[in-house]
């Protein structure tokens, strides 16, 4: 008898558990923009972009979808200063979140932060659309407006890069230049071998359960992992460290001369001579014209392949210029001691030359290659470099991205330019 109630016990313990969790994979899938910011590392990749707080429901209605790099997933130190600070709240970070404030259109990202065309443009929007309608509690539509973030920093050498690491082991480089052959690498290897496109399985439309398991390996792999904690904490003390060295705001002259000659960027912001770390990206000054060539073609090919698929999305590139086109560069003339140094030879001088004709050169490329495909255009260096003039739009830390102000500023630009169809802004613009 008593065997009898414990059994009867259990399967009512078994039936109430397996019921709340049956309630949670109906209710949780409705809720996923409401999640905490500390929580979205645990999501399912692949569903990222319905936990984004830059839209007014978990699906997106008449929205703008961001693809690229970094640059369209909103890292710097906006963000990772929230990741610190935040607890229960999903924060906006970054331009996506402006736009959406400022215009009340929803907006999501499928940027892919280090990414070049083929994944930042090519496969992660494709895939991760594709993912989220495979899934029984979604239903996306294509997005009402693309805009498409290409970085002059470093989307070329991504793309250079990819192209040796994907395309040579398997495809003939002498056939690259075919659109149709080059079509069946995006198509055999870029898509097909991403991960979100070989993980679909019943186990899949399980949101919740995926989210529970991995959030409780996750608080397992932190109590227990000491020493990956003690590498965390001190390789984060090292790049504050080294950061404070790099980043102070400072007249040149405060600085020994012994520690000027590591600086070559010396920016006037606000009146006052800002120095720059050397570690802060150009427009691509030392690709040669093959490479360059190459690293366009691939970025044209990743543009027809997206603007093909989602055909019923008007899509716009958005030239976005690295900070060293962002900012007015003192010449090596002048009482400091730091351009003294540098003027030696006629250095300095040359390779901000080299950084203003690159940049102009590459936007006028990239506003080529969209007249081409009948796609929109937006040149932002312009506006960049004014209110660069005047204060930092670039993180103190992370001085490859964008701060708060600066994804503001990349916000009201796209939204001047679109919505007030300023025609000022849609061309490149020399220095």
């Amino acid at each position: 008898m008593k065997l009898i109630q414990i059994l009867n016990k259990m399967w009512l313990f078994l039936a109430s558990i397996f019921l709340c969790i049956f309630i949670l994979e109906v209710f949780f899938p409705k809720i996923l923009n409401k999640l905490p910011l500390k929580l979205h590392g645990i999501i399912d990749p692949g569903l990222f972009v319905l936990v984004q707080s830059s839209k007014n429901s978990v699906i997106p209605k008449n929205y703008i979808a961001l693809a690229g790099d970094s640059n369209a997933v909103g890292l710097g130190d906006w963000l990772n200063e929230l990741k610190k600070n935040s607890s229960l709240e999903n924060p906006s970070y970054h331009s996506a979140h402006f736009i959406h404030q400022k215009t009340g259109q929803d907006v999501i990202s499928f940027g892919a932060g280090g990414a070049g065309s083929l994944r930042g443009i090519v496969s992660e929007p494709i895939n991760q659309f594709l993912h989220i309608n495979s899934k029984w509690a979604f239903s996306l539509e294509q997005p009402k407006h693309i805009l498409v973030y290409f970085y002059a920093g470093n989307d070329l050498s991504n793309n250079i890069e990819e192209v040796e690491q994907r395309f040579k082991w398997k495809y003939d480089i002498n056939q690259i230049y075919n659109p149709e052959y080059f079509r069946s690498f995006i198509e055999g290897v870029v898509l097909k071998n991403h991960a979100l496109a070989t993980s679909d399985s019943i186990w899949s439309n399980f949101i919740f359960s995926k989210f529970a398991v991995k959030g409780v390996i996750n608080l397992f792999n932190q109590q227990t992992s000491k020493e990956d904690k003690q590498w965390r904490k001190n390789f984060q003390a090292l790049k504050n460290s080294n950061s404070r060295i790099r980043w102070d705001w400072a007249l040149i002259e405060g600085y020994p001369d012994f520690l000027l000659k590591t600086f070559d960027n010396i920016a006037l912001i606000n009146g006052k001579e800002t120095i720059l770390s050397h570690r802060v990206e150009a427009p691509p000054i030392d690709l040669s014209p093959g490479q360059t060539k190459l690293g366009l073609y691939v970025f044209e090919q990743s543009l027809i392949y997206l603007s093909e698929f989602f055909d019923k999305s008007e899509v716009t590139v958005i030239h976005i210029p690295s900070p060293l086109s962002s900012y007015q560069f003192l010449l090596p003339k002048g009482p400091s001691k730091l351009q003294t140094i540098l003027s030696q030879g006629g250095r300095y001088e040359s390779r901000l030359e080299k950084i203003r004709n690159s940049s102009y050169e590459i936007c006028k490329k990239i506003k080529t290659i969209a007249a081409k495909q009948r796609i929109n255009f937006l040149d932002t260096t312009q506006a960049f470099r004014a209110i660069g003039k005047k204060q930092l739009i670039h993180g103190s830390v992370d001085f490859n991205h964008l701060n708060k102000s600066g994804y503001e500023l990349l916000a009201e630009t796209i939204i001047y330019s679109f919505v007030k169809r300023d025609s000022v802004r849609l061309g490149c613009h020399s220095f």
